[in-house]
């Protein structure tokens, strides 16, 4: 089965993933929103990272994985904390840069992987463990991040008079974030054995539908299509902002939400 569905899953993902980081890239030269830059590096680092399942790539399966959450973060602070003094992505990016080099360390020691290729032995499980928790901490903090400020954002713009499918695009962010931060702890249910078949069938289902959700939430949230955005607004009276570029819909969201403050989010 494991032959069959995982291929077909991370094939599904791919292409959601590398279409939604190079249409990002090419709304960044078309509306000069260069914060979009981080995300759109995060899609395609996204997806060639999980090329490397099937493709290694020598030395750079030391730096390849994980490389893309740095620019997420680039791009939460340069999104949600423009003008903000606030140390929360200093602390976020030192958090990761930390659990990072962890990682890469275990990996040169102990040649761990997930799913493992060998089984290992039992003096190696703390470590493996070990390694786990990084890598838990390497990935979700910055999902969870992500989704809170895009939870934030979503609840205030709740009550102000603007499209619904501009609100929802931010709760459908905050969802996929959320679930793909949690599919990380997943990662503590792997069997010590190699290989895929060891996996337990719960844990993959678990791990491939929020690689599933991440993907198509994504790319509803940030390309959504004219016919969900007629169904959102459906009990909507249009407003003038219909009319509006995307940058000055994004200066106009930055207003409506900041109230004059330094912590801008859009």
């Amino acid at each position: 089965m494991y032959e069959i569905v995982i291929p077909i899953i991370i094939l599904t993902c791919l292409i959601v993933i590398f279409y939604t980081g190079f249409f990002l890239l090419y709304r960044l030269f078309k509306t000069k929103l260069y914060n979009l830059f981080g995300l759109a590096m995060f899609f395609i680092l996204y997806g060639i990272q999980m090329t490397g399942e099937f493709f290694p790539f020598g030395v750079f399966r030391y730096i390849l994985p994980q490389l893309c959450l740095l620019f997420l973060i680039f791009f939460v602070k340069y999104t949600f904390y423009k003008d903000s003094k606030s140390k929360i992505p200093l602390l976020v990016l030192l958090i990761f840069i930390s659990s990072r080099i962890l990682e890469v360390v275990y990996v040169i020691i102990y040649d761990f992987q997930l799913p493992l290729k060998n089984t290992i032995s039992i003096e190696l499980i703390p470590s493996f463990y070990i390694y786990i928790t990084i890598l838990v901490i390497e990935i979700s903090v910055p999902m969870f991040w992500l989704g809170y400020k895009a939870l934030i954002t979503y609840n205030n713009l709740k009550n102000h008079d603007i499209q619904p499918w501009i609100k929802k695009r931010y709760q459908i962010i905050a969802v996929s974030a959320f679930f793909l931060g949690l599919s990380s702890y997943a990662n503590y249910f792997l069997p010590y054995e190699g290989g895929y078949e060891a996996v337990n069938p719960i844990v993959f289902i678990f791990i491939a539908s929020a690689l599933l959700i991440f993907s198509f939430g994504n790319l509803f949230g940030w390309i959504m299509p004219n016919w969900l955005k007629s169904f959102f607004n459906r009990n909507y009276k249009a407003k003038e902002e219909e009319t509006l570029s995307e940058r000055e819909l994004m200066d106009m969201i930055e207003r409506k939400i900041s109230g004059g403050n330094n912590n801008r989010n859009y």
